[in-house]
């Protein structure tokens, strides 16, 4: 339930992430990279919980680094 798509969590996530990057005056960033950024944070975080290791947050710290980077910088 946590780590579903259409679920309030990851639709409060995808608003709390909007927010943060409209306030960031990042407009770059679109709703799809937002959409995709919720899912590797949630996968990211509660799969290896599940299995009862630590979750990876310097890993989705880098991936989500690269789905924010302004066009044409790397």
């Amino acid at each position: 339930m946590l780590m579903a798509e259409g679920g309030a969590v990851a639709a409060g996530l995808r608003e709390g992430f909007a927010q943060v990057f409209s306030d960031s005056d990042m407009s770059w960033v679109t709703p799809e990279s937002v959409g995709v950024m919720v899912q590797l944070a949630t996968a990211l975080q509660w799969a290896p919980i599940v299995i009862g290791e630590n979750a990876s947050i310097d890993r989705a710290i880098t991936l989500m680094e690269g789905l924010t980077r302004p066009p044409g910088h790397g």
